[in-house]
């Protein structure tokens, strides 16, 4: 009996502690905007471990919680975002996870179209995922940070600049560890309302502690267009050539074209569409070369009485060039993602959630297939 009344007395302290502790980030916060996710759910996944050889499957209990805190005005922008979600399965128990992560950006001005302004941004977050190249889930730890900006000299013309750097860490899962970094520069010039181009210099450098080491190096040139290419579109597109040399078991280099758009379309006020193209070329430490060509379409769009859809399809292919062994493998794959939510209320609501992921390879055993369906339910405060 004491020991109930005990536990009694914790939780009501707890609860006291918590609702006391929320008051007071409130009152401090109130010039903020606040949000709170709590979600709590089942599901199944078909390869909990993205296995070619050895695909299982089990149930698994999910549980999550985020937290954005933003601050906008008619000049800046601050936002920060955490994450932290736990995935425990119930036979396979020893291969539950824990993701989650933090990011911090900020803006001035908000708009980013003929003004001035700059942004920054740091991000840390740990996620596990399906590595197509190995054929197993990995969890990285991936971090970093970025600041890029425009000024501008006359009001037609200006100068753009990048810098950024990112780290991923997959050492814990027996893999390497690559450092990147990016620099980008170039001149920029208005060609409407809300709309500019500008030719464009990229450096991109990484370094892998595989093995003996690897460093690669990726120039591009191009040319960039963004803004409102009418009035429901915006979008950014860059078009170009890229020359990449490699540095560790052996030393070669290549030149091709280098891609890259993402577009917004606004259809209406319940639907939005996204498009986006990305052509990605990287070396690994053992001397192979990977291009992955990918598209990726988006849409979300609000049903009514509560109830909206959203759904991610990506299409691609990765040819990878084996140097060591004068060989090649490509990898056709697809992946989709999508969410159905119904609000009960404005805080309540419940969501099914798909995920897909099928890879083709032309090589025997290294086709690859998971799914995976979740049903949750939680709260926004």
């Amino acid at each position: 009996m004491r020991v109930s009344r005990l536990r009694l007395l914790l939780a009501v302290v707890a609860f006291l502690f918590v609702s006391l502790s929320i008051g007071h980030c409130q009152n401090l916060l109130k010039r903020w905007a606040t949000t709170f996710e709590t979600n709590a759910g089942v599901g199944y996944d078909s390869n909990i471990l993205g296995s070619r050889a050895n695909e299982v499957s089990d149930g698994f209990a999910l549980g999550s919680q985020s937290m954005r805190i933003a601050r906008h005005n008619s000049l800046t922008s601050l936002n920060f975002d955490a994450n932290i979600a736990k995935t425990h399965y119930f036979s396979e128990s020893d291969d539950s996870y824990v993701d989650g992560g933090i990011e911090i950006n900020a803006a001035y001005p908000d708009t980013k179209v003929d003004v001035t302004f700059w942004d920054a941004g740091v991000f840390w977050n740990k996620v596990s995922q399906v590595n197509i190249d190995s054929g197993q889930r990995i969890q990285p730890s991936i971090y970093g940070g970025r600041l890029s900006g425009e000024w501008l000299y006359s009001p037609k013309t200006g100068i753009v600049g990048l810098i950024q750097t990112s780290t991923t860490d997959r050492s814990r899962d027996g893999y390497s560890t690559t450092r990147s970094r990016q620099f980008r520069v170039g001149t920029s010039h208005s060609w409407g309302p809300e709309r500019r181009w500008s030719a464009e210099y990229g450096l991109r450098e990484s370094e892998t502690d595989s093995g003996a080491g690897s460093d690669s190096t990726h120039h591009y040139f191009g040319l960039r267009g963004r803004g409102s290419i009418s009035p429901k579109v915006k979008g950014d597109i860059f078009l170009g050539v890229r020359r990449s040399e490699f540095s560790g078991i052996r030393e070669f280099s290549d030149t091709g074209p280098n891609a890259s758009v993402d577009l917004t379309w606004n259809v209406s006020a319940q639907l939005t569409a996204g498009l986006g193209f990305e052509s990605e070329y990287e070396f690994t430490a053992n001397g192979s070369v990977e291009l992955k060509t990918a598209a990726i379409l988006k849409i979300k769009r609000e049903l009514g009485r509560g109830l909206s859809f959203s759904t991610t399809l990506e299409r691609g292919n990765s040819d990878y060039e084996f140097e060591l062994r004068d060989d090649t493998r490509t990898d056709d794959f697809w992946r989709f993602s999508g969410n159905l939510e119904y609000s009960f209320t404005r805080r309540f609501f419940a969501r099914i959630s798909a995920n897909l992921l099928a890879s083709d390879s032309s090589v025997a055993g290294y086709s690859l297939d998971r799914n995976s369906v979740t049903f949750s339910s939680g709260l926004r405060y």
